[in-house]
């Protein structure tokens, strides 16, 4: 059946709307957390502000990295349509590896914020560090399956020789800083855990640049071409990831407050904690 363009936007529609309620209708008839009482409708100024000060600047993070991503794309479409076929089908392929860095992340900023809360600072690091841990060994395990089978990787998405040839070589180049991207993710959700706002707007605004500025630096030289789009990425990957390690180091000390013989001295279990002053 072969179906415009108007109506698979709707079908996409309405399979998320159909989606958003089946999802609502089962947390309300599980989880007693979502059920309103009376109490829950007074206007809470302290609480709507906390919501304000980390969810406007995580919102313009992902806006902006979609307009960076769009800007990226615009170099992209002045190499033509096999190199426009290539990094489609590559973002689709790194969309994947993305998913469990977003998981580890999501995992680590509940844990982070959790602990916040009940001012056991050192656990916070301890599951930041095995998050790294985690992170390093699913890094090492794509990056070597990227350089072995990234060929028949693109065979999967697409058929047409070019492509495939030009995405084995994109894959291979991107997988060097999967570390980096990984990374980012981890820091990313320890951030946000701890309620760093800010951060995520910081964030946002180095991607911008980066997909601004490296792709033309790096398409414009000759011996690189068409090939900066893919050295670009993990450059930016890797920027945004130092930039994020810099932040949590500044950030996460100021509101953690643990020394370096704290750190220095974490046991390996999760059991044990300072009694530190948690900066309000």
């Amino acid at each position: 059946m072969t179906l415009e363009s108007p109506s698979i936007t709707l079908i996409s529609i309405f399979s998320q709307i159909l989606s958003a309620v089946l999802c609502l209708a089962f947390a309300f008839k599980t989880n007693p957390y979502f059920k309103f009482s009376k109490d829950d409708l007074k206007f809470d100024t302290k609480l709507v502000s906390k919501v304000i000060k980390l969810g406007v600047p995580l919102s313009l993070q992902y806006s902006l990295i979609a307009i960076s991503t769009m800007a990226l794309q615009s170099v992209v479409n002045s190499f033509g349509v096999t190199a426009t076929a290539t990094f489609t089908s590559t973002s689709r392929i790194e969309s994947i590896i993305h998913q469990p860095y977003q998981t580890i992340a999501t995992a680590v900023s509940t844990f982070a914020g959790q602990n916040y809360g009940a001012k056991k600072m050192r656990r916070i690091v301890r599951g930041y560090r095995d998050s790294l841990k985690i992170m390093a060994i699913f890094t090492v395990v794509m990056l070597v399956v990227m350089q072995l089978f990234s060929k028949y990787i693109m065979m999967i998405f697409v058929k047409e020789p070019e492509v495939i040839a030009m995405g084995t070589k994109a894959l291979k180049i991107t997988s060097l800083f999967y570390i980096t991207l990984g990374g980012l993710y981890v820091i990313r959700g320890v951030s946000n855990g701890l309620g760093d706002g800010l951060f995520a707007l910081i964030n946002g605004v180095v991607e911008v640049f980066g997909r601004f500025i490296v792709p033309i630096a790096l398409v414009s030289v000759p011996f690189i071409g068409v090939w900066g789009i893919w050295w670009s990425t993990g450059i930016v990957w890797a920027v945004s990831g130092i930039t994020a390690w810099l932040r949590y180091i500044y950030y996460g000390g100021k509101k953690m407050k643990l020394k370096y013989s704290d750190l220095k001295n974490l046991r390996n279990d999760y059991d044990s904690d300072l009694p530190i002053q948690v900066e309000q």
